[in-house]
């Protein structure tokens, strides 16, 4: 859960839109591209106006997690997370995974309120994570530059 509004005038704009939230480009999703080529509406998100009233206050409880995100929880160091910011990693790693690089990872990811002031030699997901000593900005960040950020990492090691 996001705990947001969206709404807007292009429904394909929206859709693209949602789709980067989940770390997918647009032009990854057919009828998305399609619909772009076609002229129904926008999906290059560069070209929108997206504004946001608000942040994402609601702090997930990672015991109730479920399903195949539970897998990942071994790679994530949770401390008050955000919903948003949670799905955006977990996005990030579910395609780390698919790309069969997720095992390579070797420390855990910091995430939440929690790591607000810390100094910690960590990879830190979010703004809240700015004292660690790598992260990866956004509220939340989108999880297209999580992933691209992992890939990198992983590519050194």
């Amino acid at each position: 859960p996001l705990h947001r509004l969206v709404l807007a005038k292009d429904p394909v704009l929206v859709d693209a839109w949602g789709a980067a939230l989940m770390g997918y480009a647009p032009d990854e999703i057919e009828y998305l591209k399609l619909a772009g080529e076609w002229g129904i509406g926008e999906i290059d998100l560069t070209k929108a106006e997206i504004l946001e009233e608000g942040k994402a206050r609601a702090v997930i409880d990672t015991s109730s997690i479920q399903g195949d995100a539970a897998a990942f929880k071994r790679y994530i160091d949770e401390r008050q997370a955000c919903s948003a910011c949670y799905a955006s990693l977990i996005h990030a790693l579910r395609r780390l995974e698919e790309q069969g690089k997720l095992k390579q990872l070797k420390e855990t990811l910091a995430i939440g309120q929690g790591f607000k002031g810390m100094e910690k030699h960590q990879i830190g997901i979010g703004n809240c994570t700015a004292g660690l000593n790598t992260h990866i900005p956004g509220c939340p960040p989108d999880p297209r530059v999580i992933l691209a950020f992992l890939e990198q990492e992983l590519s050194k090691s």
